[in-house]
């Protein structure tokens, strides 16, 4: 069993079973698909409503429906989607699925390996950089098409001396 924390500190166990695998067949969700499996980490609505179904009891007894568990989910989805495919490989492994259980885990180290490359590749001075970029070539547009819209000449952008 695993759990997570929502935006409001309230805890959440996450405890798969056969019974909820056979819920998400049904709706759609297939864990033992293999390939469904693997992509799983990108299908966040699929996620949600999976985490959603294993937490239901509790939502029940919370009064959160699903709309509003995915909201709740927002803030915390990395914890949640963790737990979720923690969960995932240890119910395989109980069920003596030792390659779906694998491929469970190496979802998870993906998605945890992509996380990590986003946050070294891009720090806050280059999302700066980026933005005061973006910030100066639409200045100079915007200035470029008030001049042209108005005919003035000095609303143009500074030109480079000779």
């Amino acid at each position: 069993m695993r759990t997570f924390k929502d935006g409001d500190g309230r805890d959440w166990k996450l405890e798969l079973n056969l019974a909820i695998a056979k819920q998400l067949r049904n709706q759609g969700v297939d864990l033992f698909d293999d390939a469904r499996l693997q992509g799983l980490a990108s299908q966040i609505i699929e996620t949600v409503d999976a985490i959603y179904l294993i937490c239901k009891p509790q939502a029940d007894e919370r009064g959160v429906g699903d709309v509003e568990f995915a909201a709740m989910l927002t803030p915390c989805y990395d914890a949640a989607q963790t737990a979720f495919l923690e969960e995932l490989a240890d119910f395989f492994q109980s069920l003596g699925l030792t390659a779906q259980a694998r491929i469970a885990r190496a979802v998870l180290d993906a998605e945890t390996k992509i996380q990590d490359v986003a946050g070294r590749r891009m720090t806050e001075s280059d999302l700066q950089r980026v933005v005061a970029h973006q910030i100066e070539t639409a200045d100079a547009k915007l200035i470029e098409e008030l001049a042209r819209l108005s005919g003035d000449e000095s609303t143009k952008s500074p030109e480079s001396s000779e």
